[in-house]
């Protein structure tokens, strides 16, 4: 692992308190600053988007570790987009400043079915979190039974254990390719106890494929809005 990263905060305030360092987990924890530490264990907060990085695209670099954080938008990207991304530090920090210029859905319009990724995000202007993959990227995610909390990871296993190492009693699920699952950090669960999400439909427009990857994403893409489960695992 070339670099370990965090985003912190409140949905409903702008401010995300985003740390990143050069190493592994082990490593990160150890040579958190007081203030850091305190950003871990504030339990005001009610997001918390962590990241581990194998650098595939950009240089390793505490730069381009994630989360990247922009105005609109703060997050984290697993997988390689082959679009150029020069005067940015990967291929994941042009990702996401092109989703906080122009929106997510004119982003994933002008991808390449050769890109791969598994994004999770705070949308700022929405106060939301956000989960979107396509078919090259797996992502999983679990509800605690009893608490209003939702965990993620890129694999199974570590959300396996992570759940298992706090003696959390919780069935993980996948992510529904090519759909948005969006979630209020405030109202995870409805009146009825009910997981509270929407899901919306979000494909790459199928002339991306042969799109020139050193332009501007640009076009249109289908988006329809539906309700209903995640794919049990």
């Amino acid at each position: 692992i070339d670099s370990t990263g965090y985003a912190a905060g409140r949905a409903d305030n702008p401010v995300s308190y985003v740390t990143k360092k050069i190493g592994d987990p082990i490593y990160f924890l150890q040579t958190l600053t007081k203030p850091e530490e305190n950003d871990l264990d504030n339990v005001s907060y009610n997001y918390f988007l962590g990241h581990t990085r194998w650098a595939t695209k950009g240089e390793k670099t505490k730069e381009a570790a994630q989360p990247f954080s922009y105005l609109n938008i703060v997050g984290t990207h697993n997988g390689t987009i082959e679009t150029k991304f020069d005067g940015f530090q990967s291929d994941s920090d042009a990702l996401f400043h092109r989703i906080n210029e122009i929106g997510l859905k004119a982003t994933v319009a002008g991808l390449s079915k050769n890109d791969s990724y598994a994004i999770a995000y705070l949308d700022k202007k929405t106060k939301t979190i956000n989960f979107l993959r396509n078919h090259k990227r797996p992502l999983y995610f679990a509800v605690h039974p009893k608490r209003n909390t939702l965990y993620y990871s890129s694999e199974n296993g570590i959300l396996h254990a992570a759940l298992w190492r706090h003696a959390i009693d919780a069935k993980t699920f996948y992510f529904t390719e090519d759909t948005l699952f969006t979630f209020d950090p405030q109202r995870l669960r409805t009146k009825k106890d009910e997981l509270n999400y929407k899901c919306t439909d979000i494909k790459i427009h199928e002339s991306a494929n042969n799109a020139d990857k050193t332009a501007p994403f640009d076009g249109g893409t289908k988006v329809e809005t539906k309700e209903g489960p995640a794919a049990d695992v």
